[in-house]
């Protein structure tokens, strides 16, 4: 039986980790899960179900004050972790982020010869590595040790990535690379529902938060366009936002209707099957799990070239990656998707069960019994 302890500071932001935790718990891996966290109302946030073979053990080691202190913290998640590997010894640790908990299984490693797996995410790159360069030089002793080196989309391998250690200069870090997504909720694929016609005027809906990041002013201005040429459409608005408000009091040549942020699955599942295809040119993205679950109702999706979704597919199979800051290409793909829509939704749909817990558990496992054997 595989046995495994996960360092997940992430796991309080989202519920996605602890799903992923349930499902290999149900497939009989052993799991100690290692959260650090800086307040006392992060203790047992998103905890999942209790598990069969494992636990989730939340550790409070340091606090906000020392994200100005960084190697303090780091210090501090290290002693912490240690003492959680006397009560739970580690055969093989899974380091959930690069920089923060790939640090202390490289730490581990150095210590016990612990092998260890790291993901790299959109933070790692986008914020530790563009903002601090000086952390380059320990990125590389994580990735140069671990046994295996897991990326969420083959956009951060080979765009993101290779900015920082180009393949020609760092040949076995690629060797060692695996591509993983993350998993969407079983209600989607329990749910999953092939589309039967399209609305007799195109519709199209974002989901997000309503910041300069997610970019939902270069999707209106695109439907600008669009509706300048004659093009029919209407857009569904979900999310919150700090421009909520200034994009709710614009007035607009087609229909937009705002939803605001909405927790319940099965109202987002309404809106989604009253909608023709996922639109959501992010300047930036860590994974996007809004494609997978539109695609699961058979939406063609449009999403950010280099960033987090693209790669999974080739452009033009289940949609189109844009250029963010081009409001033209954007209506331009949007055109060509539907008119060609029969085929994008069909392969959009069938596409959508590759990012089931199911299959990513099993392509984990398999990472995890190769690094085993390091």
């Amino acid at each position: 039986m595989i046995s495994v302890t996960h360092i997940n500071s992430y796991f309080i932001t989202s519920k996605l980790h602890g799903e992923l935790v349930n499902t290999l718990d149900k497939k009989g891996v052993r799991q100690q899960v290692f959260v650090p966290v800086a307040k006392t109302e992060h203790l047992n946030k998103n905890k999942p179900e209790k598990l069969e073979y494992g636990a989730v053990h939340y550790t409070r080691c340091f606090s906000s004050f020392h994200r100005y202190l960084w190697p303090l913290k780091m210090l501090k998640i290290w002693h912490a972790f240690k003492k959680h590997v006397e009560k739970h010894p580690a055969t093989l640790i899974h380091a959930h982020t690069l920089i923060v908990n790939g640090l202390v299984a490289y730490w581990a490693h150095k210590k016990w010869r612990t092998p260890y797996v790291v993901t790299v995410r959109n933070t790692d790159l986008n914020v530790f590595l563009t903002k601090f360069p000086l952390l380059k030089p320990l990125a590389f002793k994580v990735l140069n040790h671990a046994a295996r080196i897991i990326t969420i989309s083959s956009a951060y391998r080979d765009e993101q990535l290779k900015a920082f250690f180009p393949e020609t200069r760092y040949p076995d870090i690629y060797r060692k690379c695996e591509v993983v997504p993350n998993g969407i909720h079983d209600f989607w694929i329990k749910n999953r529902r092939a589309k039967e016609n399209k609305q007799m005027t195109p519709g199209l809906i974002f989901s997000g938060k309503i910041d300069k990041n997610k970019n939902l002013a270069g999707l209106l201005e695109a439907c600008n366009q669009l509706t300048a040429q004659g093009f029919d459409l209407e857009l569904k608005v979900l999310g919150d936002g700090p421009l909520l408000v200034m994009f709710k009091n614009k007035k607009y040549d087609f229909p937009v209707s705002f939803h605001r942020h909405i927790s319940d699955k099965t109202q987002v599942l309404h809106l989604i099957r009253q909608s023709d295809v996922m639109v959501v040119p992010s300047f930036a993205e860590s994974f996007g799990l809004v494609y997978p679950e539109a695609m699961s109702q058979g939406l063609p999706v449009i999403y950010t070239r280099g960033q987090g979704f693209d790669g999974h597919f080739p452009d033009g199979h289940v949609g189109y990656a844009v250029d963010p800051r081009s409001p033209e290409e954007i209506a331009d793909r949007i055109r060509k998707i539907m008119a060609d829509y029969d085929r994008f939704s069909a392969n959009a749909f069938a596409g959508a069960s590759r990012f089931s817990w199911d299959k990513v558990s099993d392509s984990l496992i398999s990472i995890y019994e190769a690094a085993s054997k390091k």
